[in-house]
């Protein structure tokens, strides 16, 4: 009978550790397999056919002549006395840019309600045309403010757009005070995170596979162990009984 079941717990051992094997060399094949986390090669990029898009030279920088100049320096003018300073906005209509009227009609425009910020200017301190690239222009002034508003100076940055009309005009597409200002302090600032890399790393696959790996392992050993305590307390329940 002693031998019957030595025999059988060697069986049942030559099963366990059989099933073990299986599974390590299972998991040890996946791991293999999985990827290896390399980023993708991003800088073989197929062309389109020649002629398919048609090549665009960025703008460049150029010269305002002197009539070029004044008609900018009109537009700026008219747009400061009209639409920041809330005066005569039925004036600044016809030099704004669509993409600052953002949709509102003519007498929308004229009550006041306008994506302008004002500001109660009595005259124009200082102003440099930034930069003239292809048909736009940064204009940075600074405004001197009315003595009754008790304000300091500020300073503001207008962006114009030349359109082929006759005679050509610049229209104001945007209107953005410098620094930090009553408009602006509400706004939520947009952080610059770098893009984030998605690529897996092996790490978090291989710790999780050998946590799983580690619980097959231990599991039929403890399984084993407590078999083999339970035979061996029977047997020695058998020997003391035959005493």
């Amino acid at each position: 009978m002693r031998t019957g079941q030595l025999s059988y717990r060697r069986k049942r051992l030559l099963i366990v550790l059989l099933a073990l094997f299986v599974v390590a060399g299972g998991i040890v094949a996946a791991i293999v397999e999985l990827p290896t986390g390399t980023k993708l090669d991003r800088t073989s990029v197929s062309h389109p056919p020649r002629g398919q898009l048609r090549s665009e030279q960025p703008p460049r920088p150029r010269q305002l002549a002197a009539t070029e100049r004044r008609q900018l320096l009109s537009s700026v003018f008219l747009f400061v006395t009209t639409a920041v300073a809330r005066h005569h906005l039925e004036r600044s209509w016809a030099i704004v840019d669509p993409s600052l009227r953002e949709g509102l009609t003519r007498r929308q425009w004229i009550t006041g309600n306008i994506p302008v910020v004002p500001f109660p200017a009595v005259a124009i301190g200082a102003l440099r045309v930034a930069s003239v690239v292809g048909e736009k222009a940064m204009v940075e002034m600074v405004l001197e403010p009315t003595r009754r508003s008790h304000l300091p100076r500020k300073t503001f940055v207008m962006e114009l757009r030349e359109q082929s009309t006759q005679p050509r005009q610049w229209f104001v597409s945007s209107w953005t005070p410098e620094g930090i200002s009553y408009s602006l302090a509400s706004r939520k600032p947009v952080s610059n995170a770098p893009l984030a890399d998605h690529t897996l790393s092996v790490a978090w696959i291989a710790v999780p596979i050998g946590i799983l790996l580690a619980g097959l392992l231990l599991l039929p050993a403890a399984v084993f162990i407590r078999e083999a305590y339970q035979a061996r307390q029977a047997e020695a329940e058998a020997r003391r009984s035959r005493v």
